[in-house]
């Protein structure tokens, strides 16, 4: 997976919009703007965005979570305008045998400053792509390329960022789960997938604690209770819900024999 890998500490974020009509009109449609930020936009689109994402602030990008708002992150916008149609208008790609040369156009060759770059352009309709390596087109093993992800302007909002960078950047369910039998009802005339996902050790449908699940691999649990968040705890002490002292709550825990933690996490 092409993930961030730090989870906790202060994220710098890059804020590159394409400055396109279109991408214009799908901004002023987002109706999670308000109309005096639209207005502001008119008048100077680096500020209007500038101002729009002061607003996205911890308390609104991580509301979803309600008292697990991680108390370890915090996020830095910088924005900056483009005169480009998306981000593959910024970067050219030879293949030369087993030689990539890779040139980056001048008005981003300070990537590598920031810990992720948002790219904000039309998606043809999708809201978000989650996490990648940039660019798109090369292999995503490579590291040495910056982690991005791309929202499209008519949906960009706090808990859309949110969903994007960070639940998205973790798996959404452990491997081990099991899905049980087929379960689709009408509820209202709305049609849900009520389909258990069963943890295979207890057998137990754990489909309501996925949230849980995100926030535990983020490492913005505290599962042993000591205060500190998992993701900056050196050691993990065992408690009756966490009896073999991993990452993972024993309720959620497909194995209680295996270190279920993270093996995707970095530390700066």
């Amino acid at each position: 997976m092409p993930v961030i890998g730090v989870p906790c500490g202060n994220f710098n974020v890059l804020v590159a919009y394409f400055d396109t009509p279109n991408n214009t009109k799908l901004l002023q449609k987002n109706n999670f703007i308000t109309e005096e930020q639209r207005r502001k936009f008119s008048n100077n689109l680096e500020i209007g965005l500038s101002e729009l994402f002061e607003t996205y602030t911890k308390e609104n990008i991580f509301s979803s979570l309600g008292e697990f708002i991680p108390k370890d992150v915090s996020i830095d916008f910088k924005i900056r305008v483009l005169n480009k149609n998306n981000n593959e208008e910024l970067v050219k790609i030879n293949y030369n045998n087993d030689d990539i040369e890779t040139t980056y156009d001048s008005t981003i060759s300070d990537f590598d400053n920031y810990d992720v770059i948002l790219f904000i352009q039309d998606l043809n309709g999708i809201a978000g792509l989650g996490v990648s390596r940039w660019p798109l087109k090369h292999p995503t093993f490579n590291q040495d390329f910056p982690i991005i992800f791309l929202l499209d302007p008519e949906w960009i909002s706090p808990g859309l960022f949110y969903n994007e960078m960070f639940r998205r950047n973790v798996p959404v369910r452990l491997a081990e789960y099991e899905w049980g039998k087929e379960l689709i009802v009408n509820e209202g005339g709305t049609i849900y997938d009520r389909t258990p996902i069963l943890n295979p050790r207890t057998m137990k449908d754990v489909k309501e604690q996925m949230q849980l699940l995100s926030i535990v691999l983020n490492g913005w649990y505290d599962i042993d209770e000591d205060g500190i968040s998992d993701c900056l705890d050196p050691e993990i002490m065992a408690t009756p819900d966490n009896v073999d002292a991993d990452l993972i709550p024993d309720s959620l825990d497909p194995d209680l024999n295996v270190d279920n933690s993270p093996f995707f996490w970095k530390h700066r």
